[in-house]
């Protein structure tokens, strides 16, 4: 009799414990069925319900049908195939139109979430109770999209996007046996616009649902948002600088973020506006002593492809392979020597789009700046010279 009153016991708890948020951002842990998939208001399945229902489900702690394995075995949680879009109406922009297509194109077996001013809050309502004032108290919209990419990886999980980032190839292999992935802006931007060695970028996220590492960054922006906000400073609050503080934090183990390294995998542009300083930043710069042979990226485990596959077991089409880490970036960062070096040997301008598809690059950030909109972008951005925005107002 002790002995089935303790067994119930102890089922309890592990049922209690299965099901307890972990961090304060987690306001509700949403009902994920990994056979008829987790449904929003009117929404359809999140997840792809043909995947093998043997793996665990895309729920904090929960279990596929198959008997449970030890805690100690568990598998690394899937990143969803679920493609998140998000802009104010359901009227996307002129330019991000095509950028859009690019990744339905190359991801037939994703589904594409498309969120608006309207669904963001009913979602930040129904999970994020505590954070609607805040979220209602930004100055501009970028602040409110910037929070909520965060929000959707926390509950959600999947792949965010920017709508001026361009899929060049499916990214399925990047995703493979990772939990949580975020990407870095051009060393040419961490070198000689920040001065650091990476810079994070929140224009492409990844993740499984309820990682911990995204309690600490909706964290973040509580503490943030309670200081002086402008529409000038969303990067330093909601943006790349508070997301790179909180991976400096957390780093890319267990309770952070991996990173995808080299930044150009996912960032092979420069922004065009900055070239003109980075010019004059690299003036009299000597070359290293190795040079700066043109990279090849190249993931390890991906099929060899090109003209040079045979050779080495990978597809040489630069002059210097370098293997794709995932996780805690493998070297030293580029020098601001190299930077230049490469700088100088493309001419200061940006390599076109087949030759970053041939360095093997997974994707294009155009750079667009929707979140500037005043005098300075419409000086520096060309972009916004070529008039491609048909929605000019402040977002």
């Amino acid at each position: 009799m002790r002995r089935g009153a303790a067994f119930a016991l102890a089922l309890a708890l592990l049922a209690t414990a299965a099901w307890t948020p972990i961090g304060a951002a987690r306001e509700k842990t949403p009902n994920l069925d990994p056979t008829a998939g987790h449904r929003l208001r009117g929404g359809a399945p999140l997840f792809d319900t043909d995947n093998d229902p043997s793996t665990i489900a895309p729920g904090r702690g929960e279990i596929g049908p198959t008997a449970p394995a030890p805690a100690t075995a568990l598998a690394v949680p899937e990143i969803p195939k679920v493609l998140h879009v998000v802009w104010k109406t359901e009227k996307l922009p002129k330019f991000a139109e095509k950028y859009v297509k690019s990744w339905t194109d190359n991801h037939p077996g994703w589904e594409v979430r498309r969120w608006t001013d309207e669904s963001m809050a009913a979602f930040v309502k129904e999970h994020f109770p505590r954070d609607v004032a805040m979220f209602r108290s930004f100055p501009t919209g970028v602040f409110r999209a910037d929070t909520f990419r965060y929000m959707l990886m926390s509950i959600i999980g999947g792949v965010y996007v920017d709508l001026d980032m361009e899929s060049l190839r499916p990214i399925d292999p990047l995703l493979r046996g990772q939990r949580c992935l975020v990407g870095q802006e051009p060393s040419a931007h961490a070198a000689l616009i920040v001065s650091v060695p990476r810079h994070a970028c929140n224009a492409w996220l990844a993740s499984a649902p309820g990682v911990p590492f995204w309690d600490e960054v909706l964290a973040e922006v509580r503490v943030r948002s309670k200081g002086v906000m402008s529409r000038w400073n969303p990067p330093s609050v909601t943006g790349p600088e508070m997301l790179g503080s909180v991976m400096d934090r957390t780093g890319h183990g267990d309770g952070g973020c991996g990173l995808v390294d080299p930044p150009e995998a996912l960032y092979p542009a420069v922004d065009k506006s900055a070239f003109n300083s980075m010019r004059e930043r690299c003036e009299g710069m000597a070359p290293p002593a190795g040079g700066c042979p043109t990279p090849e990226y190249v993931l390890r485990g991906l099929a060899p492809t090109g003209p040079h596959a045979a050779v080495a077991g990978v597809a040489v089409r630069g002059e210097a392979p370098v293997e794709i880490s995932l996780g805690e970036p493998i070297g030293e960062a580029p020098t601001m020597a190299w930077v230049c070096c490469r700088l100088a040997r493309e001419g200061f301008v940006n390599p076109d789009r087949e030759e970053m598809v041939r360095r093997g690059s997974f994707a294009l950030h155009h750079w667009v700046h929707t979140w500037l909109d005043g005098p300075d972008a419409r000086v520096t951005n060309v972009w916004r010279r070529r008039n491609i925005l048909d929605d000019d107002r402040e977002w």
